[in-house]
């Protein structure tokens, strides 16, 4: 079974959970991990799943709360390397790694498809999450869709 709840949507912050039996991972942390954790306990969603953190992009309403979030769940944030380098030195989390768009890789039990889409930031990225052969996508601030975006779309049982 898969488990998908947003935590956090819109201009004051970002942040989406998808889980399953024995992990989870968070796309964006958009606000405080204080606020994050609280979310996700009325939720009933269980912290201790979370195996990484996928930061979309470098925009406040997406990062705020990562550094924090990274120290309280002693797991890595993903970026990519524009997005990486855009974060001021005060939102860089001790634990991170860097992905590269376009080329899929595994944390805990998920496939994780990260993708270019277009948005005005240094190396934006949307992400297709897989598992179980259940495709779910996490489309922040899409605006117009480029090619890319439509193209992951087709293949999403489900959408943020």
């Amino acid at each position: 079974m898969i488990e998908i709840c947003a935590l956090a949507s819109g201009s004051n912050g970002n942040c989406y959970y998808i889980g399953n039996e024995h992990d989870a991972v968070l796309v964006d942390a958009g606000i405080s991990a204080k606020r994050i954790l609280l979310r996700m306990n009325d939720a009933g969603l269980d912290a201790s799943k979370v195996r990484g953190i996928f930061i979309s992009h470098e925009h406040t309403d997406h990062v705020s709360g990562v550094r924090v979030l990274v120290k309280r769940l002693g797991v890595k944030a993903w970026f990519s390397q524009g997005t990486f380098d855009a974060l001021r030195e005060s939102e860089r989390p001790e634990t991170y790694g860097i992905f590269k768009p376009g080329k899929a890789f595994k944390v805990g039990s998920f496939n994780i498809h990260p993708f270019l889409k277009n948005h005005d930031a240094a190396e934006p990225c949307s992400f297709r999450i897989e598992h179980d052969g259940w495709q779910l996508g996490v489309f922040t601030d899409i605006g117009e869709a480029c090619d890319q975006v439509r193209h992951q779309l087709r293949k999403c049982h489900a959408l943020f």
